[in-house]
């Protein structure tokens, strides 16, 4: 069974287990801090341009925000 695992073989697995659902709760956590609140274009990061199939200039100038 699971408990006749060498003792550090148990602990690397248990730490690998916390770690994967510690960072699923921290991601939830952070996207509630977001949620409602519109998305803002934020000037002086740089002049990253990749085009995108849109025909909305904002979608376009967000995509190229998140590329920055």
């Amino acid at each position: 069974g699971l408990f006749m695992l060498k003792p550090l073989r148990l602990f690397s697995i248990v730490i690998v287990i916390i770690l994967s659902t510690s960072g699923l709760a921290f991601s939830q956590h952070t996207f509630n801090l977001t949620k409602g609140k519109p998305a803002k274009l934020v000037p002086g990061l740089g002049s990253v341009h990749h085009p995108v199939s849109t025909e909305n200039p904002q979608a376009q100038k967000f995509f190229d925000q998140g590329l920055a």
